[in-house]
């Protein structure tokens, strides 16, 4: 999915300004870095709670070992973290780029749950953002 078919998305769901970020590789996706096939949006409780019982939404493990709720290609989490990384899901939240209309959270929130959690697929990521983080300088 490119930028455009993910702040599609993402509109689509009519968050609420100030309840919810994309994270995972979507801000990554919203700069051309990379395409994904999947949305990770971190929500606030409140929202979670609005979309829990939704048809069409189901709660599930998540790969991070976190409790979401999913309904392909979105996934809602509540947390943004792994072991030697987590964030406050209201800093983050507060703490958003908006591009489009669309709140992302930023590159650096990215690139420091990459660095903790490390696998082949993040390290290249990680190569990508600072790639991408030269250039803004140059």
């Amino acid at each position: 999915m490119d930028k455009d078919e993910l702040i599609a998305r993402v509109i689509e769901l009519g968050l609420p300004t100030g309840q919810y970020c994309v994270v995972g590789r979507g801000p990554m996706v919203v700069r051309g870095l990379c395409e994904d096939s999947g949305i990770d949006i971190l929500v606030t409780d409140d929202l979670y709670s609005v979309f829990y019982g939704r048809p069409g939404w189901e709660e599930a493990p998540h790969e991070l070992g976190l409790s979401v709720l999913t309904n392909p290609p979105i996934t809602l989490l509540r947390e943004f973290g792994h072991d030697e990384y987590w964030q406050e899901s209201d800093a983050l939240i507060a703490d958003a780029d908006v591009f489009d209309g669309v709140a992302f959270a930023s590159l650096e929130e990215i690139a420091a749950l990459k660095r903790a959690l490390g696998s082949a697929k993040d390290h290249a990521d990680l190569v990508l953002i600072s790639e991408y983080q030269d250039e803004q300088v140059d």
